[in-house]
């Protein structure tokens, strides 16, 4: 068996992890929830107005202050959603998943035993630690 397909069959194992089918049922969910997505809206237009506001040779300060102090607010309402708390949770499970899939590949790249590897303390900062393997 090539490489690739091996890689292709890691694909299939990482989509039929629980902590893959949990981000991706949380995910439709959020996309789905109206309420979110409109907040999500809001917050998108806001920032563009500010990105208008800041192209603008001419500022006013005033202006900008009140599109920031609106973009922080509704950033605080969408990040205390409980739907993107929950999605939240579920990235970092599967960001988590990945980072261990990826600190294999690094250390048997660099040459370590990709079956005994620590896959709790990397931090992806070679400047951190003592060396991989």
């Amino acid at each position: 068996m090539d490489i690739i397909t091996q890689a292709r069959e890691l694909g299939v194992a990482i989509q039929a992890d629980p902590r893959y089918t949990f981000f991706k049922d949380i995910k439709s969910e959020m996309d789905n929830d109206e309420s979110l997505q409109k907040k999500i809206g809001a917050f998108n237009l806001e920032r563009m107005n500010l990105d208008k506001e800041l192209s603008n040779d001419e500022r006013d300060e005033t202006t900008m202050k009140a599109l920031n102090e609106k973009i922080k607010s509704l950033y605080s309402d969408i990040m205390s959603d409980p739907q993107m708390t929950k999605y939240e949770e579920a990235k970092k499970a599967l960001e988590e998943l990945i980072a261990q899939v990826n600190t294999v590949i690094e250390v048997s790249v660099n040459g370590g035993d990709p079956l005994t590897c620590d896959l709790t303390n990397c931090t992806h900062n070679c400047s951190t630690c003592g060396g991989c393997g």
